[in-house]
């Protein structure tokens, strides 16, 4: 293959072109996360299989163990690459897959998924699909299958709650394409989830904007509001927060849940459109408007909205001292990359010297929550609350 450069009449006498060797080079980062995401899922169906094994539930190990070894040989995860390296890999994983069911069904117990390893399988087979798709016509057959798991797998993992359609991983799932077809453009954001929500129906354009208004009050955490007024510029306003909260969601839900659990760890977003993404907040209203002429936001009875807010919660670890609201004197303690990467030297000083405060000392909860003084960071909780939304 030539591996000089080439550049195109197109390009002009100042654009640069790239070698092969560059090409490859900036997609190998990508690649290797790819490859980890196949691994993960790998390991995830093995102990999803020894599960299966455990509860006398066989029929479909032969399809989950070809699955695995073709999943390592498209995706060239042998560490030797070889046809002996090959070979190695296949009898390896074969050998891990045969022992972890041997000893589940030997014992009649295998412990139960992990959260984490459940989305690894999905997003595996998820990426496996959609690869298979890209490269040749004919794997549409296995993309199919991939597909079809994945989708048994998700009736099963996350249910919707009754009454509904949508379930909290449909939605997470929906963000997630958001954002990869998107990016960091809200408008184009908005006008995708809107017509993928319309392809749906009135009543999982009803579940989104459940889910989302549920995920919204779960995340009415007086730490989290600290971060948000530190990356938005000393937002403090009650709307402002809830727009910060839509442009949180957005971020997709491995974000989202570490920011409850550690709202510095937003350090390590980038920050953009202003942190707030108001519209998001009336996406699903807007379709289920449009389809129905009903109100989404009066639609949904209490008990059902308790209940749905319950399950959600169950993802949800918050982090030692995010309920409490945080004054200028004590957020550089609490939120200390934060505050190095957003504010100026010298702005706590100046914030201090005239008296500023964080937070409105009349708005409902905030005397009660500062009671005590702010906690030690010493680990999680589980069981916050706070007035509002």
């Amino acid at each position: 293959m030539d591996n000089r450069e080439q550049t195109s009449p197109a390009q002009g006498e100042n654009t640069r072109g790239y070698t092969v060797d560059e090409l490859l080079a900036q997609m190998e980062p990508q690649y290797q996360a790819y490859k980890n995401t196949m691994r993960q899922c790998i390991a995830g169906l093995t102990e999803h299989a020894a599960r299966l094994a455990a509860q006398g539930q066989e029929e479909q190990l032969p399809t989950f163990r070809r699955l695995l070894t073709d999943m390592a040989e498209f995706w060239g995860l042998a560490e030797d690459d070889t046809p002996k390296g090959y070979r190695e890999m296949v009898e390896q994983i074969g050998s891990t897959f045969d022992q972890a069911v041997s000893a589940a069904r030997d014992s009649g117990g295998a412990p139960e998924l992990s959260e984490q390893t459940r989305q690894n399988i999905l997003s595996g087979l998820e990426l496996y699909a959609q690869e298979m798709r890209a490269n040749d016509e004919e794997l549409e057959q296995w993309a199919a299958e991939c597909d079809s798991l994945a989708g048994s797998l998700k009736k099963q993992w996350y249910p919707a709650q009754p009454g509904m359609e949508m379930s909290k991983y449909d939605f997470w799932s929906l963000i997630a394409g958001a954002k990869e077809k998107c990016g960091q453009d809200m408008d184009a954001s908005f006008s995708w989830l809107y017509e993928q929500l319309e392809a749906r129906g009135p009543q999982q354009a009803q579940d989104f904007h459940d889910i989302l208004y549920g995920y919204q009050k779960l995340s009415y955490q007086y730490g989290l509001w600290a971060a948000a007024s530190l990356m938005c510029e000393n937002v403090c306003d009650y709307n402002d927060f809830s727009y910060f909260r839509g442009w949180l969601i957005a971020q997709g839900r491995e974000v989202y849940l570490a920011a409850l659990a550690d709202p510095d760890s937003l350090a390590d977003v980038e920050a953009y459109g202003g942190c707030q993404f108001e519209e998001l907040n009336y996406v699903g209203d807007g379709v289920l408007q449009d389809m129905t002429g009903q109100n989404a936001y009066d639609n949904t009875g209490p008990d059902v909205y308790e209940a749905l807010e319950e399950e959600l919660r169950k993802d949800i670890i918050y982090g030692e001292g995010v309920d409490y609201p945080y004054e200028w004197g004590e957020v550089e303690a609490y939120l200390p990359r934060l505050c190095e990467k957003y504010l100026e030297p010298g702005t706590v000083d100046f914030h201090l010297k005239h008296h500023d405060t964080m937070f409105s000392s009349d708005f409902p909860g905030i005397q009660e929550a500062r009671e005590g003084g702010p906690p030690q960071r010493n680990g999680p909780q589980t069981d916050i609350k706070m007035e509002g939304m």
